[in-house]
């Protein structure tokens, strides 16, 4: 009994390691929306059987990551412009609910590290496009969830938290300069962190609205590759 434990916990060890490195490369575009996932070759490069590669596609398809057919394999989920108003139409809900409680506990020195971080952009915005990325997604996810995890709701975080590999992937396949510019988020947001200084929860409600369409109309761009 003890060994089929300690086989068990290998096992689930081992999914949960497939599992986390295939949901990190779909979230940044390395693996793309709609590539195959050849079972043979992923267990082969990660030195692991099939067993646990399974249970590790098994989770990401009920998260909504990968699509799993009979006599084709896994692939990756492709996402629509329909995925990226679902997802504004939840976040347009949660985060001002969010941020009704989240006012009343926001510190002077949360504001001035969210305004430094969004300062602090500005250096990448001649960098090659994946670091604009990836710098911009740290610190515009970091900004959002910090009003969540203020709010009084237990609950909103965990919501939140359940978009946000779709979120990440959205960044990958439509953030592009002429969609976005850093100068112009960083202006959004500081203009969002001005209005929660000023605890007018009827102002930082709607500029949060303002922002996320402001966002989701620069993923449904026509100029986005999907």
């Amino acid at each position: 009994m003890l060994e089929g434990k300690k086989k068990r916990a290998r096992t689930d060890t081992l999914m949960y390691t497939a599992y986390q490195t295939i949901k990190e490369a779909i979230c940044t575009g390395e693996i793309r929306s709609g590539d195959l996932l050849s079972e043979s070759q992923i267990a082969a490069g990660m030195g692991i059987s099939r067993t646990p590669l399974r249970e590790a596609l098994a989770a990401l398809e009920n998260e909504g990551l990968v699509e799993i057919r009979r006599g084709v394999g896994a692939k990756v989920k492709p996402l629509s412009q329909r995925d990226v108003i679902y997802v504004y139409e939840l976040r347009r809900v949660l985060e001002p609910l969010a941020a009704q409680t989240a006012v009343l506990h926001l510190t002077k020195k949360d504001l001035q590290e969210f305004r430094a971080s969004f300062q602090g952009l500005i250096q990448y915005q001649d960098a090659p496009l994946q670091v604009q990325i990836t710098k911009y997604a740290e610190v515009d996810w970091h900004f959002h969830m910090a009003i969540v995890e203020k709010s009084e709701n237990p609950y909103l975080p965990k919501m939140m938290n359940l978009i946000l590999p779709t979120i990440r992937r959205l960044q990958v396949i439509s953030y592009r300069p002429e969609n976005y510019s850093l100068e112009e988020t960083v202006a959004q947001h500081m203009e969002l962190i001005d209005a929660l200084e000023s605890g007018d929860i009827a102002i930082v409600c709607q500029q949060i609205r303002d922002h996320l369409t402001w966002s989701m109309n620069g993923f449904l761009n026509p100029t986005t590759e999907w």
